[in-house]
């Protein structure tokens, strides 16, 4: 059988890829996880890498911290410029569905604006009407003597 022999880099795949899953990665996120205020996790990390109870994984001025913070941030703005787009793609339809309304309102407007004009139309001709009777039959009235009742 011959050996085969690997490189130093190689090497460290292959015993990272064996840990993996197991509790030098897994205990450590699971403890983690429950603290759910980055700031708290921002602080604990730069309290832990000061005061040094442990070994300094990064120290002063955290390079490591600064390179986490700057992944995050790398993948967060893609995903709030999402949604700020399909916000503002949305105020663009209701904007222009309330347009829409306020043009079919107006139409309506005028609809009843003009139902009323014609109305009072009417109603003018009605009261000529009724003031020529009027007139019409005080006149009468005055012919055959009768006296005005008002």
């Amino acid at each position: 059988m011959t050996e085969k022999k690997i490189s130093g880099f190689t090497a460290t795949n292959i015993v990272v890829a064996n840990m993996i899953g197991t509790g030098v990665f897994t205990s450590l996120g699971f403890q983690v996880a429950s603290i759910h205020s980055d700031v708290a996790l921002i602080a604990l990390w730069i309290f832990v890498n000061v005061v040094g109870f442990l070994k300094h994984w990064d120290a002063y001025p955290f390079h490591l911290l600064n390179l986490v913070l700057t992944f995050q941030a790398a993948f967060a703005v893609p995903i709030v410029l999402m949604a700020l787009n399909r916000i503002s793609s949305r105020d663009r339809l209701a904007a222009q569905q309330a347009y829409q309304e306020g043009v079919k309102e107006e139409e309506e407007l005028k609809s009843v604006m003009t139902h009323l004009e014609v109305q009072d139309e009417v109603m003018l001709q009605v009261l000529h009407r009724l003031e020529r009777s009027d007139r019409e039959l005080r006149r009468i009235a005055r012919r055959l003597g009768i006296e005005d009742e008002r």
